[in-house]
């Protein structure tokens, strides 16, 4: 899903979607909007915080190309589980409830 493997001198990241069944490329940057702890501004991350050595983000970018498709954070926080693997990977998901289960 990531189409920029490396981090590059620009910081620009490719992250690939499957949207209506088809691939969709969305391009971000590294640039990430969060507060430490102890600061008066609350965090526009909902979720993915980089660590302190910025070197694991592959979450945070994940999550903000996600927002990018979305539109927004708050517009893709929540929803289906089903929804965010089909995007993921692009093939058919199905869930199941338990009580569908026969004994």
């Amino acid at each position: 899903m990531f189409l920029t493997q490396t981090k590059n001198s620009v910081g620009i990241y490719g992250v690939r979607f499957f949207i209506r069944g088809k691939p969709w490329v969305v391009t971000i940057d590294d640039s990430f909007l969060y507060s430490k702890p102890g600061a008066n501004y609350l965090p526009l991350l909902k979720f993915a915080q980089p660590n302190s050595a910025n070197t694991a983000i592959w979450g945070p970018l994940l999550e903000k190309a996600w927002a990018k498709v979305k539109g927004s954070y708050n517009t893709a926080d929540g929803g289906f589980v089903e929804t965010g693997l089909r995007s993921l990977i692009g093939v058919p998901v199905f869930g199941y409830k338990v009580s569908d289960i026969p004994d």
